[in-house]
């Protein structure tokens, strides 16, 4: 019972260092196995909850496809043009979702009237859901990815594991911004006049991660921003977290730069 009081004040804990720094006191105290699993734990559950609108929006293509592998069309795609090896087009409806093969034009009508189409045109591959165009790719930018009837399928069959790869994903994430975010700071703070050891910020940094991970998950799951620029962002996030944990943990003299005055004899 008393452990179990000590995990559920642990917890609690971690969510309160959100706003209140004076519990990275007591945080600190932890095991290295518990703020292991705390990171990863956290960034699984998050990359899970990620992966739920991506994996209902892709599970109709998913379904057109496994259902009518032998109405794929073979196909090959040459000098950045598709080339079906039959007569097109091919227009196959299933689950709500079509799926279009047509390597005479761009602008095909059945995808035009369809809510929710992939369409495999003469140049670029176009998708759109709920009548909402999701853009296009052009075939010229695929180099070095064989463009052909097993992609198609091995592609649908890959979004079955698209919550693995949204937890694995998050994961990395946070563990990228705890290094960047103790990095930052140590080298920061290597002249100050008590300075703390790489491991203890990293420590304090894996606690912290969690305002970063929530604000990147979140943008993610909207498709907000430029991921590149957001990255920084939210390293310098991280880093402002940590360095604010360290001044209740170990006092401003763990940051704050020591000068030194050299003394001259005076003739």
């Amino acid at each position: 019972m008393v452990r179990r009081d000590e995990k559920v004040e642990f917890i609690k804990n971690c969510f309160k260092g959100l706003y209140d720094f004076k519990v990275y006191k007591e945080l600190m105290k932890a095991s290295k196995l518990k703020v292991f699993l705390y990171v990863v734990i956290l960034s699984a559950v998050l990359g899970g909850i990620l992966s739920v609108p991506f994996y209902n929006n892709s599970r109709s293509s998913v379904n057109v496809v496994e259902n009518n592998m032998d109405k794929i069309p073979e196909f090959t795609v040459k000098n950045n043009n598709l080339q079906l090896k039959n007569e097109g087009p091919v227009v196959i409806n299933d689950s709500g979702m079509v799926l279009i093969f047509d390597d005479s034009t761009d602008n095909n009508s059945d995808y035009a009237k369809a809510e929710n189409a992939i369409f495999w045109g003469k140049s670029c591959l176009k998708k759109k859901l709920n009548g909402k165009e999701l853009g296009s790719a052009k075939y010229a930018d695929s180099k070095g990815i064989t463009l052909n009837k097993q992609y198609v399928i091995d592609e649908a069959k890959s979004y079955k594991f698209m919550p693995i790869r949204f937890i694995i994903q998050n994961i990395a994430i946070s563990y990228m911004l705890i290094f960047m975010a103790a990095l930052l700071v140590m080298t920061f703070s290597m002249r100050a006049k008590n300075p703390m050891q790489f491991g203890e910020i990293f420590k304090i940094s894996s606690f912290t991660v969690t305002v970063p991970i929530i604000l990147f998950t979140c943008l993610k799951a909207f498709g907000i921003g430029n991921m590149p620029i957001i990255s920084w962002i939210l390293v310098i996030i991280q880093v402002l977290y940590v360095r604010k944990a360290i001044k209740e943990v170990n006092g401003e003299d763990s940051l704050k730069p020591e000068y030194k005055i050299k003394k001259t004899n005076k003739k």
